[in-house]
This record gives structure tokens, sequence and C-alpha cells, in this order.
């Protein structure tokens, strides 16, 4: 049934678009586990058809090999398998399939026109086709790994259809790194290079949303899991595909900006009642204004490293320089300048990183690191920064991290963590590291028994707890990772139980049930609305 259904006829196409749906629903409504990662496989290919995105070379490819693998042909090549062990019937008949294609375009006997055009490509069509019918097909872990050996003794028929220098290997995955890397090869194509109706298709839809989020999530962990020095058959793989489509350098950097858009697309919610996630502009510190009074009238502010280094860090200017942002090409930027004078001002902190965090006597580098990184979360985040914007930042600190000439320091600081951020998220992300800095000064003065401020401190943490559970919600993408688990790490039920002696009836002790969406579901009103700006 799936041959007919997706058979490219193009003036038909509304009634393909049907049956293709109701085929759908029907795999849904029959799937068990993963079987339904096939459902939602054929799913990505009626987007293909729904889009009209043929202009695409892989889709043109895709459909070219698609009419050979229907082709059931007439060859006996049974035997061929027995040295395999093969005795699927299935894979054999996988196998058959595939050995008729290859044998017939090797020796030219049949031909896919694209494949010529697209020669650089050739191996990574190829392989994501093969993929999308081992998905298909539903074939098993053992299966998959008979296929891949088959598919590498072919290696002089690889050779002849990729028509490239380089080899097409086909390495020994399993089902997941399949289901992986084949969600990373539909984000990139299919929607990377996507005109806006593309985005607003895939809005509509939370399924092909995450799924598409999920591509990207995938390769950006792709980056930091499989190093260039790091061998495995999956980082074979995905440094190979990786270093195909132009490598960190100039590929990165954008990814991670469309990927916020797609989650913008779906989450109109970028604040909550009462005070704006944005911090106080004078201070530039993302904390609440009475809040920050607090700290200073009890002195927290002076007795914690974080505020005299962060002082400190704001004494440093810099005016960059063309050789400053040469490295980035994305001409639609729109706050190229202030990014570019960001970075030549980190620049001259890192230049001085040693002598400089050396004044801050018993601080920890890891800490000093820690507190640079937030700082700049700060300056980004009162930007009217897009998304690329901030990614461009973290590109060039990238680019001056691997540069060895300039580092000279014993201590080095640089962002492993960088997940790709807009502005909502490095304003929250700041806001919550700073309050659990100065935790533990607040703790100190809410055991005074004359602290006539305890009421406003106790606001001011409940505030940030309905934070953490709004920034639990959408961390979908990993951009909160690290507060979420500092906030979890410092409140224990221990810690929470001894803040409801201070703090009671705030619903504190709720911060950490995933099933209640806010703090107190049952207030009529937040607590943010109690801490105004002042």
């Amino acid at each position: 049934m799936l041959k007919l259904l997706i058979k490219p006829i193009y003036n038909v196409l509304k009634n393909i678009i049907t049956l293709f749906s109701m085929y759908i629903k029907l795999c849904k409504n029959e799937c068990l586990y993963n079987n339904c990662l096939k459902c939602l496989n054929l799913e990505i290919i009626l987007l293909l058809v729904t889009w009209q995105i043929r202009r695409l070379d892989l889709y043109n490819v895709y459909e070219e090999l698609d009419k050979l693998y229907k082709d059931e042909g007439n060859h006996n090549l049974y035997d061929m398998f027995s040295h395999l062990g093969v005795e699927d019937p299935d894979v054999i008949k996988f196998l058959k399939k595939i050995t008729r294609i290859l044998k017939g375009l090797s020796n030219q006997e049949i031909s896919v026109d694209k494949l010529i055009k697209t020669k650089d490509k050739n191996c990574t069509y190829l392989k994501y086709w093969l993929y999308d019918k081992l998905i298909i097909d539903g074939l098993q872990k053992h299966d998959i790994k008979i296929i891949s050996d088959f598919l590498n003794s072919k290696k002089n028929d690889l050779d002849k259809i990729v028509i490239s220098d380089k080899p097409c290997k086909f390495y020994k995955l399993n089902l997941n790194d399949i289901y992986e890397l084949k969600n990373i090869f539909d984000y990139s194509e299919l929607v990377y290079d996507g005109d806006i109706k593309v985005y607003n298709e895939i809005s509509n839809n939370s399924e092909y949303l995450n799924y598409f989020k999920n591509g990207l999530n995938l390769y950006r962990r792709g980056k930091i899991r499989c190093p260039s020095v790091k061998m495995n058959e999956y980082c074979n793989e995905f440094n190979e595909y990786a270093n195909n489509y132009n490598n960190y350098e100039t590929k990165l950097p954008y990814l991670s900006c469309r990927e916020k858009f797609l989650s913008s697309l779906l989450k109109k919610d970028t604040t909550f009642k009462g005070e704006p996630l944005r911090g106080d502009r004078k201070n530039e510190d993302t904390l609440n204004t009475v809040f920050y009074k607090l700290l200073e009238k009890d002195e927290i502010l002076e007795k914690t490293n974080i505020n005299k280094f962060y002082n400190s860090l704001n004494t440093y200017n810099g005016t960059y320089t063309a050789n400053t942002c040469n490295l980035l090409t994305d001409n639609i930027m729109k706050e190229k300048d202030a990014i570019c004078n960001l970075f030549r001002r980190v620049e001259n902190i890192l230049e001085k990183w040693d002598e400089f965090i050396e004044k801050f006597d018993k601080l920890d580098p890891k800490n000093a690191c820690d507190f640079l990184n937030y700082w700049i979360y700060g300056k980004l985040g009162y930007l009217d920064a897009t998304a690329c914007d901030i990614d461009n930042f973290f590109f060039l600190w990238h680019k001056h991290s691997i540069l060895e000439s300039r580092n000279k320091n014993k201590n080095k600081c640089f962002n492993a963590n960088y997940y790709g951020f807009n502005t909502e998220e490095l304003r929250n992300k700041k806001k919550v590291f700073d309050f659990l800095v100065y935790y533990d000064g607040i703790k100190n003065k809410l055991k005074e028994p004359k602290n006539e401020s305890k009421k406003d401190y106790c606001s001011y943490i409940k505030y940030i707890f309905e934070l953490y559970k709004i920034m639990e919600r959408k961390n979908d993408s990993n951009s909160y990772m690290e507060e979420l688990k500092l906030f979890r790490n410092k409140f224990s039920n221990a810690e929470l139980n001894y803040l409801e002696e201070f703090c009671p009836d705030m619903c504190l002790h709720f911060v950490f049930n995933k099933k209640l969406k806010t703090l107190c579901p049952f207030e009529e009103f937040s607590s943010s609305e109690l801490v105004k700006e002042k």
C-alpha cells in the first residue's frame, strides 16, 4: 500500500495527501513503541509532498531511487545471501532490491540523473534513502548489522555510484543511531533552507516541531560528543556528515537561530504575570530593583565575590576593529556593532585572565569563569538581539578559545555549555544563578529576629521558585539545564523544610512537583505581582 501512496503523481497531489494521511492515521492506531517512529517517518515524507519542495535535490534523488526500489525486477539473487546467514525473507527481499539497484547504477544500466548533479552529497543522499527504508520496512538490530556488512562488501559499486574522491562507507550503526542520524538529516535538509511557509507549517503541529528541533539538538550534541579525535561508528558517521556541511565554523552558528525561531512559533508566552523577565538597565545585573536594594542595604553585595567581580568586568572597554568580526558572514545580523564591541571587551578580559582572577582572593578559577559567563549573559540579555546575533557572539568566542596563540594564560575560560539561547533565556539564566550565589547571605538575614526585610526576601524567593517552574517547563532544548541542576542541588528536602520556617504559606515545597505547572495553583495572583519595580 505504501508503494501506491507515495507515487509522485503531481496532478493528483490532493488525493495522495488524503490517502497518505489516512494511512498514517491507521499506522498510528496500530503502532507499538518504536514502530510509532515509522509512522512519524511517513509523516515526514508527507511533508515533502505537502510543502511541495520537489525542487530540493534530496527529494529528487529520493524519488528516483524509490522508483527503482519499487520495481521488483526478475533477478533471482537469493543464493548470493546464503553465506551471510540470512534467513529472514524480508531481509533477503531488501538485499535483493538493493543489490539490483547498486549493480544497475554502477554498470550504468539504470541511472539517477540527480546523482550526477549532486555528486558532493551523493553518499549522504544514498545513506538517507537507505536509512529511511530501514526504518519504514521495520528491520531489526541484527538485520541492520547484516545489511551494513553487505553494503560495505559492495565498495566498488558504491564508489562508482557516488562519483566522489571519498569512499562511501556504511558504518555499523544500531537502530537508535539510525533514528538519530535520520533526524539530523531531516532537519538540515528539509528545514534549514526552507522558506517561511515551511516554518509556519511546522509550527501548526507540535509533533513536527519537536521532531525537527530534536534533529538540531542532536546535531549540537554530536559536535560535543564527537570531536575529530573520537573514533566510534556513530561519531565516524556524524563527523563525515558534519564535514560535508561546511563544519562547525560556518554552519553551526546559524542552525540554532532557526531552532529558536521554531520555538518562538510554538511558545508565544515569553513572560509571566507581574514583573517582566528583563531586569534593571541601570545596574545591568538582571536583579529586581527591590531585591538589589535589599542586598545593598544588608551589605550582602559587598560580602560576595560575584558583585565585586561584575563591577571589575564593567571597567573593561573595547572597540572592535575590522579584524574582530571578520569571521562573521551573516549579513542579516541585527546588532552586529554591539555584538562585536562586547566580544572585543571579552577579548581584553581574556588576554589578562590570570592577572584578573588573582585580584579575588581564594576565588576558584572555575567559579571565576562561571561569573564571566553570566556577566556576558547579562550584557547580551539587554541587547535587542536575535538568536543569530547571540550565536555569532559565541561563535567568535569558540574561535578565540581554539587559537593557541591567544591562550597563553594558565587558566582558561570558555563556554562549553552553549545550546543556543535567546535574550529571555539569558536573562532568566543569570537571574537564577545570581540568586543562588546570594542565597547563603539571604539565609543568614532570614535568621535575624529583628530583620524587617524578611517579607520582601520571602517574596523574591517565591518569585525565583516560580521562575524555576517556568524554566523547567521550557527546557525542551536544554537551555536551562545548568541552572535547573544548580537549583535542585541547592534546595534539598531538608533545605525546603528549613526555608518554610521563615517563609511559610508560600507553596515553596511544591517547587519540584512536576504535576503542578505553577507553584501555587490555587492563588489568584502570583508572587511576581507582589515583587514589582519601585
